[in-house]
Formats: structure tokens, C-alpha cells, sequence
């Protein structure tokens, strides 16, 4: 008997290819029509991308792909990669790490989800290329974009052409290149949450075969959750500041290089949390609240402060058109990376506990650095001999990352003196109110019994010096990267059924190499496993070191059933490289996960390219799906004198093992776009899609032990097999807009957008809920997990645009804009249960409304 997940696997497919019939049936006539325009009619544009290595109509390309249009970047207000939270890109979600919203978590049709993003030897899934630059790590994505040409999402595994870490698919952003004419533009603009913004592109003239483009932004906002404690800053701060230069050089007119530098600096105070149900053994501190929507102030301050990140980079991109059927092209590029992190949650629903004795500490601050630095080099051939349309290349990829973690409480309830036994906080590690707010830093000492860290002062290890070297170290580990790979792609056209007919085949061989060391362990040197995995009561550095090898092929054969009417079918595969964990105290490693994907797909333009209609259906084994599992806290060893084993050591500190699963996941979904020019000045666009994941029931391969009191380990528990569930992926999703302009005096025009995007939410924690409690067959029994909200969010944007500014040549655009107009409160994170009285519910919402006005020049 098939399974629901069958049937409706099935109905989704049928319901692809009768659309694709119907298609096929009204076209049969449409292959002679005249393809011209109607006289004064107004179409749609075409869209360019790079998908395939160079530029083609999207329309003509055979794979899924949604575009964010120069156009559309400005009508949302995008600033960086983050903007796109709100789900104005078809089918890519786009989730900032609510601890560390500097990283983001990308997704594209619910594969290559990368839970902990601030892993160093950890990788998403989706491939972030910057105009043909792999970016490797989700740390900075939230840098500032700017005079970007488009924002093109390739869905599905995207492995022969774009390689690793490509599954479930690739962001191919490009920029604008020097023009070689002068011009310049500024743009300026204010909001609220004291929120600015300025831009900065200037085009000098050729000179000597040299062109040179400059380009600058800054922008920036305060927090949308106040902090109450002076001198700190507020939470869901963002500033972003950024530079860039591109020197264009044509020698020849077959020959081009182009250089660019670029160098940013991004500032960002942790998203604030949420407790939405306090659980019921738990008492909250009436100082907090738990609230029911998002807030405007924290009921109680905390030590907090923006992250630092500064990422700079080279890309020299050389183009030689060496014969009219041959072009060469390298692009080598190198980049760099580091991070000071601090993120400070919430405080809304603090516990207390019952006797406070002689205090509670509270309110834990996680601080870390991040350093990564990466160097390219691609090659690529790309021609077309009579019928055949080929690309050929090779890519070496190099990374050095390294991190360390430092995690305190930095608060502390007062009960000296107290009859109720609840007086206000003090400061911890960063001081107290006889000591002053930094005596703990400079002078550890003098902090007594108010200096609090789970791991002590520092000392027990020199291979590293935290950011604060008067508090121990958590973690730190440091890892290389080495990938090779070589692929090439063919279309072939051949001299049948009036040449509608387009075979394409791919091929692509890869081998990624890692070396990893874990360094430090809860503030000293790890415990060292034997060869069975168990720990041993030896320290040192845990060294790994492993090797993969995947071969990924592509196969799509595309029809054109009208000239503006085209079929495709496609089996397409990818993979996501092997890691470490440096969370593990064994600095577990894992393999690669892999996806194999079928797909098939309508694009069409109707009515004098009125109309534009595509839809595309998946279905895909997703296999080896790598999830993070909570470890054990304790470190053992055998008792030389009972030969019992006991615990060495124990922490609080949350450790974690990444595992593959077994069996095998299945993905299948539907997206659909389309877009309508009912008539001169009016677009109307629009897209759903549906995504389903279902993966293997997972068993967690580490035994618990069993503790009594005198820590001897009396034995092992195995979990039951639990259902998972793939992160941050709604089964359906909505989005839409509409543009509207038209001329209004002196040749200026008048715009008017409005955009919006709504989804049934989705799980933003993996697992379910576990009762504590055994069915009769023993096995644990587990309560749903909560999904977010549902719900939509709507932007908007009114301008005039082209005012001349008379005898100048300039041109004046004046714009009012909004960002969740109708200020929606929604849970965009939210895990735990209502039902189980012990579990409690926590979450982050959405951004509140923003608004603001710009003001832009341009000659």
C-alpha cells in the first residue's frame, strides 16, 4: 500500500503534467503566429541570468529559477541578504541565526539546511557566489549589497555546474560593471528607529582602455527592544558600512579584466528572545513578564553589545575571446574574514528558583571569535562548435577557519539584606555595584564570590587567549579546507523537429579535503579517545582528518513547443561536504549528505509576451541528512582501583554530535511564477510553491550513561528512534506584487509597489518534544513540536522618479518606503509545548513596521 506521502507525491506530479498537456494542446497552433508586439503594446522585458556560465534568457533556460531584479531590490528596500527574510524571493528562506544574525540560515526547497551556522567546519547546503566567487561561510552574509544587477535563486541541486555545497541549490549574485561613461549617483535617506542610509556610485570615463566604477553605502538602525540598562546597547541593532572598487581594463576588443576590491564592516546586537510559557515547576521573577506579542522595552537590562565583523576582498575575473566559437575565462579571488560575536538573549519569563540562598546568576553572555580566510581559482572554456554549446573548467577552493567561544552569566539576584529575597540585580563577571561595572575584567581577584564562570578563571590551557583573558575558554578548534574539481556541460542541438529539440548533459568530479584541531574543551585540553571512541583520562589536541570524493552528473532534455512555449525534464545531483563539530568533546566528524533530484518544468509567454506562465514539480531521495544531537556532559574515565568507570569532569556547557541518518529522506514539491502586463504601466506578479521533507525516523547512536551519586557511570541507556523534522521549510508559500508607473510631468514618473508574502509556517527546532515518559513498549512518547506563525507581511514603496533639475542634467528621485506595513506580529522562531506543563515555549518575532523617505541623485 502506498503511503499518504506517495499518493500526494503523485497528485502533485499529475497535477505538473496536466498543466504541461495543456500547454502542449493550446500551443499547437501558436509555433507560426507572428511573435511581434501589437502596435503600441508594452510587454514584458526579457530577464537575463547566468545560470549556465553565461548569459541567457531565463526564459530559455531549462531549470528553476527565480530573479530579484535590480528593480525589485530597490521597490523592497534590500540592503543585504537579510531583507529577504520576508520571503520577496520565490522559493529561498531566508533566516537570520537568531544568537548571531551576522549568520545566515539559507534554504531552498528544505535541503542543505545548516543548523549551527557558526560552525568552522560545518557548510550550508546553498552556494553563495558573488559574481562568480564562492563565499564560504554564512558568517557576514548580512553585509551590505549594493548597485546589485540581480539576485538569481537556482533551485534544486545545482552540483555539475556550481560543485559543492550546492544541493539544494545556488544564489548567483552579480554586480554592476563599469561603464566606461561618466555618471554618479547619491542617494540618501532617514527613518524610524533612527534608521539612515546613504549610496555612492560613480563611473569615471575610459581612459587609456581603463575604466573604473566606485561604489559606497552605509545604513544603519537602532534596536527595535529597548535595553534598560545604562550604557548598553539595545537588541536587533543593525549598522553596516561598505566599500568597493572595480577597475575594468579592454586592451583589445576581445580581451577584458576585471578587478575589484571590496572591504565592509557590519555591526548587529542579538534578536531578541522570547519565554511565550514559562513552565510550570518554574517561577518567574516578577521584575520579568511573559508576554503575549512583541514588546518595546526588556523588563530587565543586560550587559550587551554589537558584534564586529570586517570582511575585505580581491576578484580579478579574465575574459579572452581567443576564436568566435572559443572563450577562456579565470577567476581567481581571495577573501577574509573575522568576527568579535557577542550575543545576550532576551529577557522576558527569568526563572528564579524557589530559595535563592545566597543568589541566582542569570542571564548568560556568549562571546566568540571568528577568522576565516579562503583563496579560489577557476578556469573555464566556454564555446560553440556547429550544434553543440559546451562549458569546461576546473576549480580549486582553499579556506583557513579557526573560532573560540567564551559563554558567562552576567547577572545575578541580591538577596543579602532582602526580606522578600528578590532585590534588584547586580553584575557579575563584568563587575558589581560596590566594584564598578568593569572590576571583573581588569581585576578578577577583587570580584570574590560575584565572579561567576562555569569554567573558572583561565590558566589551565595556553594554546588559546580569549577575548576577555581573565575568563575561561568554552571551546576553540581551527580547520582547512581543500576542494578540487573539474566538470563540463553540453547542449546539443540536433537537425530534427525544426531544431526545437535540446539535449544537455553534465559531469562533474569533486574531492574535498578537511584537517581540523579541537584545541580547547570546557577551558582545558580535551580528553582524548581511544580507538574504540571511548574517552580516555589522557589530554591533548584532538586532531581529524578526512577525505571525500563525489562524482555528480546532470542530464535535462528541453523541447520548445512554441516560440515563446517551452518543456523541460531534468535529473539533476548534488552533495554537501563532510565536517567536524567543534562543539563535540570528541570533535565528532561526518560524511557528506547527498540529494538526487528529478524535475520537470513549463516556461511560456502568452499574449504578446503579456504573460508569463512557468511551473516546475520535483520530487528527489535526500540521503546521509546530518543533524546535530545534544551529547553527553560529562567526561569519563576507569577508576585504576574498582575498575568502575567514573566521571572526570562535568559542566553545564551544551555539548553536541552531528550524525548521519539512515535511510533515506524524500523531497517533492511544485513552485509556480508568474507574471502579467494586463496593459502599459501595470505589472502584477506572483508565485506559490509547495515543499514537502520527510525524513527517516533517527536513533541516536550515543549511549547515555546512567550517574548515581558517587559518579560512578552504572551503566547505558539507548534513545528511542525520534521523527525529525527539516528546519525552516513552510509546506506552502505566497508571494505577490504590483507595480504600477506612468509619466507624469517633464518626463518624470511616478512608481507605485506593494509586495507581499505569507506562509503556514515551519519548524525552527528539529526534534519533538519528549515527555519523559515509555508507551508499553518501552519507547519514549513525544509531542509535537511547534512551527511558527502563519501569517503575511506586506512592503511597499511610492516614488518620483526622473525629476530633471534644471541646466544640471541631473535627475531627482524622491521615494517614501515601508517594510511590514501593516505592522504584523508574528512568532518567525518558536519551539517547546503548550501541552506538557514542564516544557516551556520560547520564540523571537518579526520586525516591527519600518518606514522611512529617500532622496536620490543622478547624472
Amino acid at each position: 500500500m502506498k503511503s499518504r506521502h506517495s499518493h500526494r507525491q503523485a497528485a502533485l506530479c499529475g497535477a505538473a503534467l496536466s498543466v504541461l498537456v495543456i500547454a502542449v494542446s493550446g500551443a499547437s497552433s501558436a509555433w507560426a503566429a507572428d511573435a511581434a508586439d501589437a502596435e503600441g503594446a508594452t510587454g514584458l522585458s526579457e530577464v537575463v541570468v547566468t545560470a549556465e556560465r553565461r548569459a541567457t534568457d531565463a526564459q530559455k533556460t531549462p531549470i528553476s529559477i527565480s530573479v530579484v531584479s535590480e528593480q525589485a531590490i530597490e521597490d523592497r528596500h534590500i540592503y543585504s541578504l537579510t531583507d529577504l527574510k520576508d520571503g520577496s524571493a520565490p522559493g529561498l528562506t531566508v533566516t537570520p541565526f537568531a544568537s548571531r544574525p551576522f549568520s545566515i540560515i539559507l534554504n531552498i526547497r528544505g535541503v542543505g539546511i545548516m543548523q549551527d551556522t557558526n560552525q568552522p567546519a560545518a557548510d550550508s547546503g546553498i552556494g553563495v557566489y558573488l559574481d562568480g566567487v564562492y563565499l564560504g561561510r554564512p558568517q557576514g552574509l548580512d553585509a551590505g549589497l549594493y548597485d546589485l544587477q540581480a539576485i538569481e535563486v537556482l533551485k534544486g541541486p545545482q552540483g555539475t555546474l556550481f560543485g559543492r555545497n550546492t544541493e539544494g541549490g545556488a544564489l548567483n549574485i552579480t554586480t554592476k560593471k563599469p561603464t566606461g561613461e561618466f555618471g554618479m549617483q547619491m542617494v540618501g535617506g532617514i527613518g524610524n528607529f533612527g534608521s539612515y542610509e546613504s549610496q555612492f556610485h560613480l563611473n569615471l570615463p575610459e581612459y587609456r582602455d581603463f575604466s573604473v566604477k566606485l561604489d559606497g553605502m552605509i545604513q544603519a538602525h537602532d534596536g527595535y527592544v529597548k535595553n534598560p540598562m545604562p550604557g548598553q546597547r539595545d537588541w536587533n541593532e543593525a549598522a553596516r558600512r561598505g566599500l568597493r572598487a572595480q577597475v575594468r581594463w579592454t586592451p583589445a576588443p576581445n580581451f577584458t579584466a576585471d578587478y575589484a576590491f571590496d572591504i565592509s564592516h557590519t555591526e548587529d546586537t542579538t534578536i531578541f528572545g522570547y519565554t511565550l510559557k514559562a513552565a510550570n515547576n518554574v517561577t518567574i521573577s516578577p521584575l520579568s513578564s511573559v508576554p503575549t506579542r512583541r514588546i518595546d522595552v526588556a523588563p530587565i537590562g543586560a550587559i550587551l553589545q554589537p558584534s564586529l565583523g570586517d570582511q575585505w576582498g580581491h576578484a580579478l575575473t579574465l575574459a579572452w575571446d581567443v576564436a568566435p566559437w572559443l572563450t577562456l575565462k579565470s577567476i581567481s579571488a581571495y577573501r577574509d574574514l573575522y568576527q568579535d560575536q557577542y550575543s545576550q538573549p532576551g529577557t522576558t519569563g527569568v526563572p528564579i528558583t524557589a530559595s535563592l540562598g545566597a543568589g541566582q546568576n542569570f542571564q548568560r553572555l556568549s562571546i566568540a571569535q571568528f577568522d576565516q580566510d579562503q583563496y579560489s581559482e577557476e578556469l573555464q572554456a566556454i564555446g560553440e562548435v556547429g550544434r553543440v554549446k559546451f562549458i569546461v573548467g576546473g576549480m580549486y577552493f582553499h579556506e583557513s577557519t579557526a573560532d573560540q567561544a567564551q559563554a558567562f552569566n552576567t547577572l545575578r539576584w541580591d538577596t543579602s539584606g532582602a526580606a522578600s529575597g528578590i532585590t534588584p540585580v547586580v553584575y557579575t563577571p563584568f563587575g558589581n555595584s560596590v566594584l564598578g561595572p568593569n572590576a571583573c575584567i581588569t581585576t578578577p581577584a577583587s570580584c570574590a564570590t560575584s565572579y561567576n564562570n562555569f569554567y573558572g578563571q583561565p590558566g589551565q590551557t595556553t594554546l588559546v587567549k580569549g577575548l576577555y583573558p581573565n575568563i575561561g575558554v568554552d571551546r576553540a578548534s581551527q580547520a582547512t579546507t581543500e576542494s578540487f574539481g573539474i566538470y563540463g556541460q553540453a547542449t546539443w542541438t540536433p537537425p530534427i523537429l525544426e531544431e526545437r529539440l535540446r539535449l544537455t548533459a553534465g559531469l562533474r568530479w569533486n574531492e574535498d579535503r578537511k584537517q581540523g584541531e579541537l584545541l580547547v574543551v570546557n577551558n582545558t585540553l580535551p580528553y582524548l579517545p581511544d580507538a574504540t571512541g571511548q574517552l580516555t583520562n589522557v589530554q591533548g589536541v584532538i586532531k581529524r582528518s578526512e577525505s571525500w570524493r563525489r562524482v555528480n552528473p546532470m542530464v535535462n532534455i528541453a523541447f520548445d513547443i512554441a516560440p515563446d512555449i517551452s518543456v523541460y525534464g531534468k535529473w539533476s545531483t548534488g552533495y554537501r561536504s563532510g565536517g567536524f563539530n567543534s562543539r563535540s568533546i570528541t570533535y565528532s566528524s561526518w560524511d557528506p549528505e547527498d540529494v538526487s533530484m528529478f524535475e520537470i518544468g513549463l516556461k511560456s509567454e502568452f499574449f504578446d509576451n503579456r504573460l508569463r506562465f512557468n511551473i516546475a514539480a520535483y520530487q528527489g531521495d535526500y540521503k546521509d541528512v546530518y543533524y546535530n544531537i545534544s551529547g553527553n556532559y560529562n567526561t569519563f574515565a576507569t577508576d585504576p582501583k574498582t575498575g568502575q568507570l567514573v566521571v572526570v569532569s562535568g559542566s553545564t556547557r551544551t555539548v553536541e554530535d552531528t550524525y548521519n541518518m539512515k535511510g533515506v529522506g524524500k523531497v517533492s514539491g511544485v513552485e509556480t511564477e508568474f507574471d502579467l502586463a494586463p496593459f502599459e504601466g501595470l505589472t502584477i506578479s506572483g508565485s506559490y510553491t509547495y515543499a514537502e521533507v520527510t525524513m527517516p525516523l533517527f536513533t541516536d547512536p550515543v549511549p547515555r550513561p546512567q550517574i548515581n551519586a558517587a559518579g560512578v557511570v552504572t551503566g547505558y541507556a539507548l534513545n528511542t528512534p525520534t521523527l525529525y523534522h527539516q528546519l525552516y521549510t513552510p509546506q506552502n508559500r505566497v508571494t505577490g506584487a504590483i507595480n504600477y508607473q506612468r509619466e507624469i510631468f517633464d518626463n518624470a514618473t511616478l512608481r507605485l509597489h506593494l509586495d507581499g508574502a505569507w506562509n503556514d509556517g515551519q519548524y525552527s527546532t528539529a526534534s519533538d518534544v519528549s515527555t519523559g515518559t515509555k508507551d508499553a513498549n518501552g519507547n519514549t512518547i513525544y509531542l509535537p513540536q511547534l512551527k511558527t506563525e502563519t501569517g503575511a507581511i506586506f512592503n511597499g514603496r511610492i516614488s518620483i522618479a526622473d525629476i530633471p533639475l534644471v541646466d544640471s542634467g541631473a535627475k531627482l528621485t524622491l521615494a517614501i518606503w515601508a517594510r511590514n506595513l501593516l505592522d504584523t506580529n508574528l512568532l518567525i522562531g518558536r519551539s517547546g509545548s503548550y501541552v506538557r506543563p514542564s516544557s516551556s515555549v520560547t520564540g523571537a518575532f518579526n520586525d516591527p513596521r519600518t518606514y522611512g523617505a529617500t532622496v536620490s541623485v543622478k547624472y
